[in-house]
């Protein structure tokens, strides 16, 4: 006889939904995991096209100051040394109007911006612009002695300079000093400034040549990189979530632990306290009537001992799991706040769906703080919200409470359980707990656990 398939409806509606929510939590780990990869491979490639960009950038400047270098010192010795003379520092008129032929000519031809010569006390001795003429500037001392020692200077031209307040309108400019004498051995120096265009020539050569190198440098990164990242982050999510799982199953061994320590407790130590209360109360009704009243109040002090370890064991035993639907769990423990007389305020969705260990964390959670607030607070009014997102879980509990000095607590009561266990909890979780208290101002907990 062959074997019927049994139906689709004999499989458990709760098998089938935490099939789905860790299937669907599968694909946007994931699609989360690419996205942060292709953001992170992304990111390196730009920050290292930009580094060569402006590495290129650099080097294209030094190639064309070393350009203008020697183009200055080929126009300066050639064209304007021969006639810088003795007779242009006294001012002659002849010999200034031979330079200025010169210098217009040279200007029109190679595209220069600016000629000067300048004496060693910093006066422009001559210039294609006559109103430089005589007008007094100090030397860097460093640029000086470079000049005296007969070497050229080239740099780019700063242009905040008094010196160079009728270039400005030209832009980035090159400039080149280059020292020379007159015919007698006075010692000038003959500037020269030249466009940026020198630069972008520079520039361009630059990039062009290291473009198809600088291209394949960056793809063999990104091939490189996007996987390794991709495999990086899933490792991590896959860390995390098994701290997560790990943090689950020691909640559920210390549930169980609850459980077993409540159950032992209620059917040995309280059923005999139960009965040792009853033999009293019967002694007490035999007794003669000096015993009888001091043998009853013993039995309604062993009455009330057994009430507050009833109490005990209902804040001892763990708070009920429903399949990752906690929202009856969480009114349930709203509800007890409002047995003891506190309004509570409670703003979870009944359709709020959490994983087994997120629901376990925020069950453990929610269930200190409120008995925290049953049993310490003294407040009045309450909130409990939990929600979930794609990225995150948070849960808040706040009273209207008398508040506390949470370094009081801590430094007072070392071993203080609901901090410390709320804290270590939320960490080995994966996420953080933050609690703002102080005295006469209530409490606020905040506890957000972060989705793989």
């Amino acid at each position: 006889m062959t074997p019927s398939t049994p139906p689709a409806s004999s499989v458990p509606d709760g098998l089938l939904r935490r099939s789905w929510h860790r299937l669907r939590r599968s694909w946007r780990l994931l699609a989360r995991s690419l996205l942060i990869s292709s953001v992170l491979t992304a990111a390196s490639c730009g920050l290292l096209l930009a580094a060569l960009f402006w590495a290129s950038g650099r080097a294209a400047t030094d190639r064309a100051i070393d350009s203008a270098r020697e183009r200055g010192e080929i126009d300066s010795r050639v064209v304007f040394a021969p006639y810088v003379t003795d007779a242009v520092l006294a001012g002659d008129p002849a010999a200034f109007a031979e330079l200025t032929a010169v210098g217009r000519r040279y200007l029109q031809v190679s595209g220069g911006i600016r000629v000067k010569v300048w004496d060693l006390q910093g006066r422009i001795a001559y210039s294609d612009e006559p109103s430089l003429i005589g007008q007094v500037f100090d030397f860097e001392d460093a640029e000086l002695d470079r000049l005296l020692r007969g070497e050229t200077v080239a740099t780019l031209t700063d242009l905040r300079k008094a010196e160079n307040v009728l270039e400005r309108s030209e832009g980035r400019l090159l400039e080149v000093y280059v020292p020379s004498a007159t015919e007698s051995g006075r010692t000038v120096i003959i500037e020269t400034y030249y466009p940026d265009r020198l630069i972008e020539d520079a520039v361009r050569i630059l990039r062009g040549r290291s473009a198809p190198v600088v291209t394949s440098a960056v793809g063999v990164l990104a091939c490189v990189l996007f996987p390794a990242v991709t495999i990086l982050v899933l490792r991590l999510a896959r860390n995390r979530r098994q701290r997560a799982l790990l943090m689950g199953r020691l909640l559920n061994v210390s549930d169980s632990e609850r459980r077993r320590v409540a159950g032992e407790v209620h059917d040995g130590a309280v059923q005999d306290l139960i009965g040792l209360t009853m033999a009293l109360g019967g002694v007490a009704e035999r007794a003669p009537a000096g015993d009888s009243a001091r043998l009853q109040d013993l039995s309604n002090e062993l009455s009330g001992v057994v009430v507050r370890l009833r109490d005990l064991l209902t804040s001892i035993y763990p708070a009920p799991r429903s399949n990752g639907r906690p929202y009856e769990a969480l009114a349930a423990m709203a509800q007890g706040l409002r047995a003891r007389g506190i309004e509570v305020a409670l703003h979870v969705e009944p359709e709020l769906q959490l994983g087994p260990d997120e629901e376990a964390v925020v069950l453990r959670a929610v269930q200190e703080l409120t008995r925290n607030i049953a049993s310490h607070s003294q407040a009045t009014e309450a909130t409990i919200a939990v929600r979930a997102t794609r990225t995150a879980v948070v849960a808040t509990v706040h009273d209207n409470g008398v508040g506390f000095d949470p370094a009081i607590v801590i430094t007072a009561r070392p071993g203080h359980f609901g901090l410390r266990l709320l804290t270590d909890l939320a960490a080995e979780s994966g996420g953080t707990f933050v609690m703002t208290t102080e005295p006469g101002q209530g409490t606020r907990a905040h506890l957000e656990l972060v989705r793989p």
